[in-house]
């Protein structure tokens, strides 16, 4: 027989489960639509991203790069998105596989340091200057000149060898500046003065061969740099040989011994002559 009391108490549980189901049902959906929300509210931005680990100082090619779709929220604000300006560039550091090319971690050869600056197969060379060898200090990075080397010669009244023992070279650097003409050189000025420090060096690009001769030059000979103008023609230019003079050398007359008083005196030795002149050109000493 059901009582009163067992009817109450199964309706009481009925009710209890109808509210739990109920308030289940309701937090399920408020769940689901945060989540559709959520994913509508962040965009998605497409990003280049490396394929594999580019190590530093390496030349990005089109097969280690691919294009992704990433959270905006979650990728660099300086993140690359066009793979015509990555391929080509340089990575600064290492990039590993999966991680996102920005314009922090790539560049291209005039925006790294001194190594990216070099023309592949030549060679980065300082000389030092004075504010006359290096044009009163007016030379910039990006600018072209030749340089001229002045041998002094032993012989008091013989006239100085002027040669022009490059041409058309770029200059990398000066002093500890790679600033390109027409950047602020406000970074390089003293903190406590108004005016721009000397230059001490002039950094510039040459073959290896060059290099060469440049180093014995500056050793041997005065150094200056003459200016060119920026509209002159690129084109390679024969460079004039480097010469150094050998010093003289001084020869002992041996006193001959005495002959017989019959015999005819023996001819006086023949005086060495002074060496000459040595030829230096490119790998060839002549």
């Amino acid at each position: 027989m059901v009582t009163a009391r067992s009817l109450n108490k199964r309706s009481t549980t009925i009710l209890i489960a109808v509210v739990l189901a109920l308030g289940t049902g309701l937090l399920l959906f408020n769940y689901l639509s945060t989540v559709a929300h959520t994913a509508q509210a962040i965009p998605m931005r497409s990003v280049i991203v490396a394929t594999q680990e580019i190590p530093p100082r390496t030349l990005i090619k089109p097969e280690m790069v691919t294009l992704r779709d990433r959270p905006q929220d979650s990728v660099d604000s300086d993140a690359s998105s066009s793979l015509s300006a990555v391929v080509g560039a340089i990575a600064f550091i290492d990039i590993p596989a999966g991680s996102t090319l920005s314009a922090s971690k790539i560049g291209h050869l005039d925006s790294g340091g001194l190594t990216m600056r070099v023309p592949i197969g030549q060679r980065a060379m300082s000389i030092a200057l004075d504010p006359v060898k290096g044009v009163a200090d007016l030379l910039q990075a990006g600018d072209r000149v030749d340089v001229i080397a002045v041998t002094q010669t032993h012989g008091s009244s013989d006239t100085p060898h002027v040669a022009t023992i490059l041409r058309n070279k770029v200059v990398l650097a000066m002093g500890g500046s790679m600033q390109m003409p027409g950047t602020s050189v406000a970074a390089a000025l003293p903190a406590t003065g108004g005016a721009e420090p000397a230059v001490q060096t002039a950094t510039l690009a040459v073959l290896p061969r060059e290099a060469a001769i440049l180093a014995l030059a500056d050793l041997n000979s005065t150094l200056r740099l003459t200016l060119r103008a920026q509209r002159e023609p690129n084109k390679p230019e024969k460079a004039d040989d480097f010469v150094l003079a050998a010093p003289a050398v001084s020869v002992t007359r041996v006193a001959a011994a005495p002959a017989p008083v019959a015999a005819a005196a023996a001819p006086a030795p023949a005086r060495k002559s002074a060496p000459g002149i040595t030829f230096i050109d490119g790998d060839h000493v002549r």
